[in-house]
């Protein structure tokens, strides 16, 4: 069984003790046991987590509850803005503060020190206890918490991961509605992505089992949903965990969903802090290059290095016809590309196309080498957002070599763009990031 959840139940069986409890001698031996594990750190480290800086104890919510409290993890030394990954615990008392195990202050450290800023926190799901709705307004609470002290924390709130575990799994399903473009990538590690059938089934109505089941947002709009990365433990014991994992992995794919999979043979439930193996540390590695991908930072002595440009202007014109001179080749040809040059746009049928080419083509007189690019599509909300990566590319769309241009050797290759549309009276308020790495 989970050994998450065999602490809620045999804490449940046994007068819910508090840690710590490994060293308790009137509890039983399983009970210390599971304590044990989930104080364990994962097995994966790097330079610098001793020295990430630790902001414990931040009232994230209005309840009084004190043990619902967030821990932000600062990379050294830190002044630019990072992205955020929010680490979300599977089900526990809250008295217990998961945010306070082995297993989540050593990740907090982990993606801290890998450049990210960390956030762990204490929320109210109770698996398998009628706590879904609590643990729900948790999450959200825990996210504009950190969005909102952006600021103060170097955090860039456009720029978030969340990643779930265990019976946290259903709160990914808030991130992919279609309603939270500020999350650009969510990671599963041994998580429900259907708790139809889990222990849930006994306590929650249909109707919100199946509102929290990631599996069910495939069959709404697959677009909403941001990239995945899921990983999977090939013994986990806990029921109906591997089916639901198996299930959504096989449906997201049919629905080509940007996933990424990975599977550990002979990891157990929790392997990346239980399985001291090669393959864990592989995992984990990935799952952090992932998020270094999706999140639009390199790798470079684990801090970001990623450039980034923003721009806002107001139109006096609304919304709905601003997004048109982005998205309808027409007017896109009106305006993009230097002046003297003459634009030409293919393929911009959106969004049943994910790929545009756009030419710039010089005067003859001038000298100048014909400019094109490739728009890549990777998330498109009407009217509201469109982000999408350009690179530089031969006339027929190939990958080109800058040198043949005569660029500098620093030329980034690629630009991530990410265009936001606000209605401000009337008007329209677009804002354009760009983001080079």
């Amino acid at each position: 069984m989970n050994h998450l959840v065999s602490i809620a139940l045999l804490f449940l069986a046994y007068g819910g003790a508090a840690f710590p409890i490994a060293g308790q001698s009137n509890v039983p031996s399983e009970i210390r046991e599971m304590a044990r594990k989930v104080m364990m750190p994962i097995v994966y480290n790097i330079p610098g987590m001793d020295k990430v800086r630790v902001v414990p104890n931040l009232k994230y919510t209005t309840t009084t509850d004190p043990n619902i409290a967030m821990d932000m993890y600062l990379p050294p030394e830190s002044v630019e803005k990072r992205p955020a990954v929010i680490f979300i615990h599977g089900g526990a008392k809250p008295e217990w503060t998961p945010k306070d195990w082995g297993i989540y202050t050593s990740w907090g450290r982990l993606v801290a020190a890998s450049g990210f800023v960390g956030v762990t926190f204490t929320h109210r799901l109770e698996y398998p206890k009628r706590s879904l709705e609590a643990g729900a307004a948790d999450v959200v609470s825990a996210i504009n918490y950190v969005r909102s002290n952006a600021d103060k924390y170097n955090v860039d709130k456009d720029r978030i991961c969340l990643i779930a575990f265990s019976a946290g799994g259903p709160m990914l399903s808030l991130a992919m509605r279609g309603d939270t473009p500020y999350v650009k990538c969510i990671v599963g590690f041994y998580a429900f992505m259907d708790i139809r059938q889990s222990d849930y089934s006994k306590v929650e109505e249909s109707e919100k089992l199946k509102a929290f089941s990631p599996i069910t947002s495939l069959e709404k709009d697959p677009r909403n949903i941001p990239p995945m990365f899921i990983a999977r433990a090939g013994l986990d014991e806990v029921p109906t965990m591997n089916d639901s994992i198996d299930r959504f992995v096989s449906r997201a794919i049919s629905k080509n969903v940007a996933l990424t999979f990975a599977n550990h043979p002979s990891g157990v439930h929790g392997f990346d802090n239980q399985n001291n193996d090669d393959r864990s540390r592989e995992i984990i590695r990935n799952a952090l290059a992932f998020m270094r991908s999706n999140l639009s930072m390199k790798k470079d002595n684990q801090t970001n290095v990623a450039k980034e440009m923003s721009v806002s202007r107001v139109f006096d014109a609304p919304v709905s016809e601003v997004w048109k001179y982005w998205t309808e080749i027409e007017k896109v040809m009106k305006w993009w590309g230097p002046v003297g040059f003459r634009l030409l746009v293919s393929n911009m049928d959106l969004p049943a196309s994910y790929k545009s080419l756009v030419s710039a083509h010089p005067l003859p007189e001038s000298g100048v080498h014909e400019l094109s690019n490739t728009w890549a599509y990777k998330r498109i909300v009407p009217e509201k957002e469109i982000e999408f990566v350009i690179a530089f590319a031969g006339k027929d769309g190939e990958k080109l070599d800058l040198a043949t241009l005569g660029l500098p050797a620093d030329t980034p290759q690629v630009v991530r763009h990410v265009v936001t549309f606000r209605a401000v009276g009337g008007k329209t308020e677009v804002t354009v990031k760009n983001v080079s790495a």
